[in-house]
């Protein structure tokens, strides 16, 4: 039998380099472990530190179209209309003063007035595109039928949009071609609360700058969103239509 000294010692006597390996071999795989699971948690939605819109509202520039959608709906919501677009590349919205409206106005994204620190561009380096319907520009007061620039209530727009999305289609006002193959008809378009498009890498039909097709065509007209690239088409076309405008801001 061993003597109590014996077994005191064996005691009070350290980690064996085995042992020691061993020990910290289990901690470096509890690090992993933790590491891995705090970066999925990362990705998950919620979890992320900055939103698409603080990054958006961050950078302002070489963004997908459908991420300028989202600047545009919180103008909309905090606002009661949306903005006008920028058509002297100042960054802020020109909206019109005149006695019979345009149907839609057209110009650039008014990235001052939408709060951006630089001016939009989409993927390709070029300033996208954006047309509006005016009559969500410019709100009309449900209770007096008055113009009022816009800065009313939610009511008012809410009922606006409803009334633009249960009139009747028309090739006057802001319009999208429906489907592939289709033409600018009252037939074959819908129309849209805003429009927003990018001319692409190139302007392969050789008409009115870097928009193709219709888009380039000077009318109310704009292609179907998923229309191929070509030889002569290579433009993006982003809309939110009127549906996706009530159920955005008003439900």
């Amino acid at each position: 039998m061993p003597s109590i000294g014996v077994i005191t010692q064996r005691k009070t006597r350290g980690f064996t380099l085995l042992e020691l390996a061993v020990y910290i071999m289990v901690v470096g795989i509890l690090i992993s472990v933790g590491t891995g699971m705090m970066m999925n948690n990362s990705k998950k939605p919620g979890v992320q530190a900055t939103s698409s819109n603080e990054k958006l509202a961050a950078s302002g520039s070489n963004l997908s179209l459908d991420a300028y959608a989202a600047p545009l709906l919180l103008f909309t919501q905090t606002h009661y209309r949306l903005p006008c677009p920028d058509t002297n590349n100042d960054g802020s919205e020109d909206c019109p003063n005149a006695a019979t409206p345009p149907e839609l106005l057209k110009g650039t994204l008014p990235f001052t007035t939408l709060a951006l620190e630089q001016r939009p561009v989409d993927t390709f380096g070029n300033a996208p595109f954006y047309a509006v319907d005016f009559a969500l520009t410019q709100l009309v007061d449900s209770a007096t039928s008055s113009w009022d620039g816009g800065r009313l209530n939610l009511d008012d727009l809410c009922e606006k949009t409803k009334s633009r999305y249960r009139a009747a289609i028309s090739t006057n006002r802001l319009s999208v071609i429906r489907a592939r193959g289709l033409n600018c008809q009252a037939a074959d378009v819908f129309n849209p609360a805003f429009v927003l498009v990018s001319g692409g890498a190139q302007d392969l039909d050789n008409i009115n700058g870097m928009l193709d097709g219709e888009n380039g065509s000077g009318n109310n007209c704009y292609e179907f969103s998923g229309r191929e690239k070509s030889a002569q088409y290579d433009d993006v076309v982003h809309f939110v239509s009127m549906a996706n405008l009530i159920s955005q801001v008003c439900n």
